[in-house]
């Protein structure tokens, strides 16, 4: 595990070392929205001192107040992992999350975050019978963005803040070692001898001079506040020389960690040995290689939602030519169920009439009149208007041929009643095909543009196994551009967490 990590604990991720870990967060942080700022979450619990001496703080129990902390945060359902560190007297953990939540791709709420954290590194506290570190109890991690990365621009752990108390009390210790210093290396040497040192930090405008320590940082400004007369254009002036002259004579460049042992105050007047790569290259290929990585997410989420639409289009155009097929299907369903009534209707016609022609001929000319009219039925069905019917009545009585008779004409009724009826439908019916029609083609041409834009299901299965193979590739650049970082700086890969960004 190294040195400096005591464990590595996954949340919702199947990985375990860091570069995998940090591939599944980049990827996870990816498909959050453009406007969302910030996709990466960084805090740090810490551990008190005393309690660590006490033995009250092992692996087992920070894997526990972990796993409440990332419940209490409202984390258990994101994607991060936690660094357990125990290269200081603090033990403490790192948490890194992507605020992207892996199925609804809303983003993790992240107002008020230090104060949601300290509020809860109080209760697990209590909970286990624990110290609040100092750190936690006042407030958020004091590591600023734009200190963290910086740090990872230069390769280096990133410095915590002073708080207000530790820098009046830098303040109460070095203000004679800055009234009385005749020059720089006079005062740098004062300040050695209390574990402090100077270095500029910033670029341009934003360049200032810094007092630092093995793990802090504070403004000189902000250390000595009301002290104008600590200031770096007062003590150039005084000097006669500035800071950064001076640094570049002595062989001093930007601020690094100090080494851990005795002699750690003898490695700041060592210049940083060359590297492959400066910090500035660094800086610039992992630039290139981050955008490229980010280039072939987009790329890879912008087909699948491609391929999303290709197949939303041919399901569409499927259902509407479905949907054509069905009234088709019904009006001929409606135009066989109208002959077959219409042939029950003439078949009763032959039987109830003397002259069943002229009693044909009779009711089409009356059903062509009804609907050049628009009736579609009458309330009493008058048969005798069609023709004499069989059969002969004597003294009130029918003969058989007469009841034959007035049976078909019951037949007729029937029939012409489902006549008109499946006659009706199917005009309904009719009506409904053109504007179905229309929709379909609409529908289809639709399918096609997308197909044309993405290929059928087989080409969109290549084509995204070719994208998903290219996100890989291009993460595993930037993993391996870490990698070789570290193992140029001698680090063997143990700090390799602090590639993820924070928003805290």
């Amino acid at each position: 595990m190294g040195e400096r990590v005591a464990f590595i604990q996954t949340n919702n991720i199947q990985a375990e070392s860091p570069d995998a870990i940090a591939a599944h967060l980049h990827a996870s942080a990816s498909r959050g929205s453009d406007r969302l700022k910030g996709p990466y979450l960084h805090f740090i619990v810490s551990f008190d001192a005393a309690d660590a001496r006490a033995g009250k703080v092992p692996d087992d129990v920070q894997r526990e107040i972990a796993g409440k902390v990332i419940e209490r945060m409202g984390l258990a359902e994101y994607q991060g992992a936690i660094f357990g560190h125990k290269d200081t007297q603090n033990p403490h953990m790192h948490f890194l999350f992507s605020r992207v939540h892996p199925e609804t791709l809303r983003a993790w709420d992240n107002s008020k975050c230090g104060a949601r954290l300290t509020e809860i590194v109080r209760e697990v506290a209590r909970e286990h019978g624990l110290n609040v570190s100092r750190s936690q109890e006042q407030g958020a991690e004091r590591i600023s963005e734009a200190e963290y990365h910086e740090a990872r621009r230069e390769g280096r752990p990133p410095f915590q803040t002073f708080s207000p108390e530790q820098r009046a009390e830098i303040r109460g210790q070095t203000l004679p070692a800055f009234r009385e210093a005749t020059g720089w290396a006079d005062l740098t040497e004062r300040l050695q001898a209390q574990g402090l040192r100077l270095g500029m930090a910033g670029k341009g405008s934003k360049a200032a001079l810094y007092v630092y320590s093995d793990t802090h940082k504070a403004k000189l400004s902000d250390v000595f506040g009301k002290e104008k007369d600590i200031r770096t254009g007062k003590l150039a002036e005084r000097f006669g020389q500035r800071f950064t002259d001076y640094a570049r004579e002595s062989g001093l460049d930007a601020p690094e960690r100090p080494e851990k042992g005795a002699d750690h105050h003898r490695a700041l007047n060592t210049p940083r040995r060359a590297q492959t790569l400066t910090s500035d290259d660094y800086s610039a290929e992992y630039a290139r290689r981050q955008a490229a990585l980010d280039a072939a997410v987009r790329e890879r989420n912008v087909f699948q939602a491609q391929a999303e639409q290709q197949r939303t289009a041919e399901a569409a155009a499927k259902e509407a030519s479905q949907t054509v097929a069905a009234f088709a299907a019904k009006v001929a369903e409606l135009d066989r169920e109208a002959n077959q009534s219409r042939a029950e209707f003439m078949a009763a016609v032959a039987d109830a009439y003397a002259d069943p022609t002229a009693a044909r001929r009779a009711w089409e000319e009356y059903e062509a009149e009804r609907q050049r009219a628009g009736r579609m039925a009458e309330c009493a069905f008058k048969p005798e208007r069609f023709g004499t019917l069989r059969g002969k009545v004597r003294a009130m009585v029918k003969d058989a041929e007469r009841r034959k008779a007035l049976a078909a004409i019951e037949r007729m009724k029937k029939a012409r009643a489902r006549f008109i009826a499946a006659r009706e439908q199917a005009k309904v019916a009719r009506i409904r095909i053109p504007p179905a029609e229309h929709k379909a083609q609409e529908a289809t041409r639709t399918w096609r543009d997308w197909t044309n834009q993405t290929g059928d299901r087989q080409e969109q299965e290549r084509r995204l196994a070719a994208l998903n193979e290219n996100v890989r590739q291009k993460a595993a650049a930037l993993a391996e551009l870490t990698r070789d970082r570290d193992a140029e700086r001698g680090d063997g890969g143990r700090e390799r967490d602090r590639g993820i960004g924070w928003d805290d």
